[in-house]
């Protein structure tokens, strides 16, 4: 963190491998697989394994990122939960550098307005 490097760890819960990296490296945030995020809101377990992944990373003191958030009530319940950062299609699409920066233009010139 010292140069401004951080790791995140992707697809969290999907193996317990990656689980013991957050012993093993000096993780700053943790990115949790999407077949949980969009699940949470008809899968009890789904449910459960997220808080289960909350908890622990807020006693590590680590930020959470939620992939796949589609839905605007599943990213309710995520920051419910305590989840940092969300991303997902509900944010928009993966799309070109150049339609990102006309994205912002666009952004900027009515929060300027």
């Amino acid at each position: 963190m010292a140069t401004g490097v951080r790791i995140s760890l992707d697809d969290c819960g999907t193996g317990f491998a990656n689980m013991t990296y957050l012993t093993s490296f000096p993780i700053s945030t943790v990115k949790l697989d999407r077949s949980f995020v969009q699940a949470i809101e008809v899968d009890q377990t789904s449910r459960v394994v997220v808080k289960a992944l909350v908890g622990a990373a807020k006693t590590l003191n680590l930020r959470l990122v939620a992939e796949g958030v589609e839905t605007a009530s599943v990213a309710h319940a995520l920051k419910d939960m305590g989840i940092d950062y969300l991303q997902g299609y509900l944010y928009g699409k993966a799309m070109p550098a150049a339609a990102l920066i006309a994205r912002f233009r666009a952004l900027a010139s009515r929060i300027q307005s």
